[in-house]
């Protein structure tokens, strides 16, 4: 899947011709699919693999052309095996974003640093029957990573990104009960493909 992300990056370089790389709009949106792996602590027993998701955002430009700030949703879903039995972890979460465009003499490339502040939820579950866990933790993350952005028209880019975020959770609630378990800590990588559409002219 990674492969082909990239694949796909080439073909949309290739096709923006001599565009300018960077909407002229104040304001966009963006829509990005996500490929996330997720380690550490919090993870580690379940066996869990990389996973598909997605995250939707509103973005402003601070100064046109170099700094923005982002904002919106996020998702991922990730499934694996403890103790012979299916065990599965949704992550979801808002987050703030924000990106400096790094100023190059292509017109058709520009790429960006970023940072990621988010606040998430995790939400675990594993076993059938009477034994079956199903709970959830509160937490926040931290990171930050970079990508480029390739003008396809006046008022749409291809964002292609990578991060990496290191995340504390609190304390497992069973349907809102504390369980006196601490959900501990971990981090992900994510690479994501997406669409941004400027808004107005």
């Amino acid at each position: 899947m990674v492969a082909r992300i990239w694949l796909v990056a080439g073909v949309m370089v290739t096709m923006a011709g001599t565009a300018a790389a960077q909407s002229r709009q104040t304001v966009s949106l963006q829509a990005s699919a996500l490929v996330t792996t997720i380690n550490g602590p919090s993870f580690e027993n379940y066996g869990l693999s990389a996973a598909p998701g997605g995250e939707l955002q509103v973005r402003v430009n601070i100064q046109p052309g170099d700094f923005s700030l982002g904002g919106g949703f996020q998702f991922s879903k990730h499934t694996g095996t403890f103790n012979a039995t299916d065990s599965k972890v949704n992550l979801t979460g808002f987050f703030l974003e924000p990106r400096y465009a790094i100023r190059t003499t292509s017109r058709t490339l520009r790429p960006y640093l970023a940072g990621r502040i988010a606040l998430l939820k995790q939400a675990l579950s594993y076993g059938t029957g009477t034994g079956a866990i199903d709970v959830t933790a509160n937490g926040t993350a931290f990171g930050g990573g970079g990508g480029f952005a390739v003008r396809l028209s006046p008022n749409v880019n291809f964002d292609l990104g990578a991060a990496f975020t290191s995340a504390n959770f609190g304390e497992y609630q069973d349907n809102g009960t504390p369980t006196g378990e601490d959900a501990k800590g971990g981090s992900s990588y994510v690479i994501k493909a997406g669409v941004t559409i400027g808004i107005g002219k």
